[in-house]
């Protein structure tokens, strides 16, 4: 199971060197990461509803377009295998999106205190740093599916 190269995860779907029970971890992984980031997200609410309501509104439409496109892209093998491929490169490439998100928070964070940034000001920052993180997601995904059907 691949934690972090992402490359070499995609080069064992290509050559069909996943069994199904590797399929099974990955699916685990990920659930118990999205699970978890889910109660991490609950320890810091976010009060302005409208920058919620943005980025909410950002994510659907991201998450449409986002697997229209990764589905498209994985057509070059006729759409084999989309789900279990998804989920599997879904888990090196979230480990280190939280990386980045976990230092971007961190930037953020040190900025406000020296730039005595408003309530406002994070909340716009965190809901622009959580839509581009969806958009790299989707970006990252769609490259390796191209890879495995090339």
């Amino acid at each position: 199971m691949y934690i972090w190269k992402t490359r070499s995860l995609a080069e064992d779907i290509k050559n069909n060197r996943i069994s199904s029970n590797e399929w099974k971890k990955y699916y685990l992984a990920v659930s118990i990461f999205m699970t978890v980031s889910l109660y991490l997200l609950m320890l810091s609410p976010r009060e302005n509803t409208t920058a919620v309501l943005v980025e909410s509104i950002a994510m659907v439409g991201i998450l449409i377009f986002g697997v229209s496109f990764t589905y498209r892209s994985n057509m070059g093998d006729d759409g084999v295998d989309y789900i279990s491929r998804m989920t599997a490169l879904t888990f090196p490439i979230l480990i280190k999106l939280f990386l980045i998100s976990l230092l971007g928070g961190v930037v953020i964070g040190v900025l406000s205190e020296a730039l005595s940034f408003s309530i406002t000001v994070l909340e716009w920052s965190t809901t622009f740093f959580s839509i581009l993180i969806q958009v790299i997601f989707f970006w990252r995904i769609n490259i390796f599916l191209k890879y495995i059907n090339a």
